[in-house]
């Protein structure tokens, strides 16, 4: 009788990518914080703030995640920090290889933060 393996991790992909991630942001040595809340609950009006706040003693490049649109991303924009949009098509959040395809295109090496609204 053949043995199937039913203890793979379903998630072992996105695992894959987020190890990637960690890798990337240890390299550059730079911190990395996931603001994940419903919509509408103020996390860019947060990073918006923050960056305003901070920008005249750090460098904070952002990843926005979004539904459909480049609302928030443009408001990011606005404080002249970086932003990668990734538009999520209707899921609820962010996969690590998202993740991971903005972090490549962020320049993370010149940041001393990065943020992903999730």
């Amino acid at each position: 009788m053949d043995r199937v393996d039913v203890g793979r991790k379903i998630l072992s992909a996105n695992e894959t990518y987020a190890l990637k991630n960690r890798r990337l942001l240890d390299r550059y040595g730079k911190p990395c914080f996931n603001l994940i809340s419903s919509p509408g609950s103020g996390k860019t009006t947060l990073l918006v703030r923050t960056i305003t706040a901070l920008m005249q003693t750090l460098r904070i490049g952002v990843i926005e995640g979004d539904l459909q649109t480049d609302i928030d991303a443009e408001r990011i924009r606005a404080t002249k920090a970086p932003a990668i949009q990734i538009n999520t098509d209707g899921a609820c959040h962010l996969s690590a290889s998202q993740v991971n395809r903005a972090l490549e295109k962020l320049p993370v090496e010149s940041l001393d933060i990065v943020f992903i609204e999730n």
